[in-house]
């Protein structure tokens, strides 16, 4: 049953909130400072508490941006604390008049708008916390230093108001809270919709609130210095919602939603790669069978030169076409091996179920004359029906009972055939006592055009194995082999049993 989609902010939520920023708003009609406190407190602990929470999930938490703003709003906390003590009427800070105050709201802001830049320019890099904090504090150090200092530039002048440099300030502060809003829009996926959603308020109060902030002059108990403190609180409510939103309430929304979309990508690569194969494996295909008319012809006329005028050539000639006639018709045996080998992908049959004692019985009547000139003796135990491409399965038995009979050294050779079931397959074994392989050079075996033997002693084109692992993967199975050089080998093959 599908069900509606939680709302970003759910009313009772909105209600609460309004009220009790209503009730801050009548603060002021009865004292400003008593507004002013209420509001930097409420901030203050909304930063430590998106501190906290950031810091003990920060094993857990999915959300880079959220994690770099959490540790950044620990130190813009602390410049709010003294922005508090040092706010006009509090009687602290009494020598510095209203610059200081001003200045650490300058400071607070700044350090906070960099944490919101370089959170949104860095919202898919990994976080190394140490390096953060070490970062932050740094940041927050020399601005206190500068302040302690008399270095930083000043923001208030007593009976005159704000300078330029505070309202520039809060001009570029605002240009990068604006380029901070286009950064995340650009990563909007990285998010959980709510989430998203949530600090882009918080971002566009906090430009209501500094823009507010350039407007007054000598007032700082003002209409747009109100205006200015409430926007600011609602900013950290919003902020503060969507740390909740990702690392209490929903925490993996996020993870979930991007693992889907993974998914959907990979599906999608699949898909692209299986097209690209089919492509390729028809080119091989087309390409190979047109090749084949005009190989016939040249190994024709070869033929017909060596017999029709042997007479008039030298044996250095009579060399040399023999030479041509040998190449054009190993050339077109590797054609025929890789025609073979596109077929399997682009002309195989359905599965059907057929016993495989069957099958292996017509690849030993094909390997008839191959096993008498040999003197070998193949041998086989019980063998399961499953269901398969019965000429495919005939191919792969001819191709390693073949390679068992071809490559048997000065012993005869003797090859046996069994098959086990292991789970949800089964394991078929062909076994020889050949001259087996060096298991160092075993990662060539099952590749294109790969010998391992001198093709003088044991001809070939190198493509038979590549073929048999091509048929085995195209029935799900795995193909491999165990072997030590001068005693035999044993090729394992499986096909799943759900084949069956």
């Amino acid at each position: 049953m599908a069900t509606s989609p939680r709302r970003v902010l759910p009313y009772s939520e909105f209600y609460i909130f309004g009220l009790m920023l209503l009730g801050v708003y009548l603060t002021s009609f009865y004292n400003f400072l008593l507004f002013h406190n209420i509001v930097e407190i409420a901030s203050i602990l909304i930063s430590f508490e998106i501190f906290l929470l950031g810091w003990f999930s920060r094993k857990y938490g999915q959300n880079a941006f959220l994690h770099t703003l959490s540790i950044a709003l620990v130190f813009v906390a602390i410049f709010d604390i003294l922005h508090t003590f040092a706010y006009k009427g509090m009687g602290i800070f009494v020598e510095y008049g209203s610059n200081l105050a001003t200045s650490l709201w300058i400071a607070a802001r700044s350090l906070q708008t960099f944490a919101l830049f370089y959170a949104s320019t860095n919202i898919n890099r990994r976080i190394k916390v140490g390096q953060l904090l070490f970062g932050f504090f740094t940041i927050y150090f020399i601005l206190t230093l500068s302040l302690l200092l008399g270095i930083f530039p000043v923001c208030y002048i007593e009976g005159v108001g704000l300078t330029l440099f505070k309202k520039i300030s809060e001009y570029v502060i605002i240009g990068f809270l604006m380029l901070s809003i286009v950064l995340i829009y650009r990563q909007r996926a990285e998010f959980d919709h709510r989430v998203y959603l949530l600090i882009v308020v918080s971002v566009l109060f906090t430009i209501i609130s500094e823009g507010c902030f350039t407007l007054y002059d000598v007032d700082v108990y003002g209409t747009f210095s109100l205006i200015g403190h409430l926007a600011k609180v609602i900013a950290f409510f919003f902020l503060a919602k969507a740390i909740i939103q990702t690392f209490l309430e929903y925490p993996y929304d996020l993870l979930f939603r991007k693992l889907k979309v993974s998914e959907q990508n990979l599906e999608q690569k699949n898909r692209e790669l299986e097209r690209s194969n089919q492509d390729l494996e028809m080119f091989a295909y087309t390409a190979s069978h047109d090749m084949q008319e005009p190989l016939r012809k040249v190994s024709r006329f070869l033929s017909l030169l060596k017999d029709q005028y042997k007479d008039r050539l030298d044996a250095e000639a009579m060399e040399f076409i023999g030479i041509a006639v040998d190449g054009a018709t190993r050339m077109k045996q590797m054609i025929g091996d890789l025609l073979e080998y596109a077929r399997i992908g682009t002309q195989g049959a359905p599965f059907e179920p057929i016993n495989f004692e069957n099958v292996l019985k017509l690849a030993l009547a094909d390997l008839q004359l191959q096993i008498e000139d040999t003197m070998g003796e193949v041998t086989f135990d019980h063998l399961p029906t499953l269901s398969v491409d019965a000429k495919q399965i005939r191919q792969l038995f001819y191709n390693l009972i073949g390679n068992a009979l071809k490559f048997h050294g000065e012993n005869l050779p003797r090859v046996h055939i069994s098959a086990i079931q292991s789970n949800n397959e089964w394991i078929f074994t062909v076994n020889d006592n050949g001259i087996g392989i060096n298991m160092d050079q075993v990662n060539l075996l099952f590749q294109l055009f790969q010998r391992l033997q001198d093709p003088r002693d044991y001809p070939g084109t190198g493509i038979g194995l590549a073929i048999c692992k091509r048929i085995v993967e195209r029935h799900g199975g795995k193909i491999w082999v165990d072997s030590v050089a001068g005693k035999g080998s044993t090729f394992y093959f499986s096909i799943p049993s759900q084949k069956a």
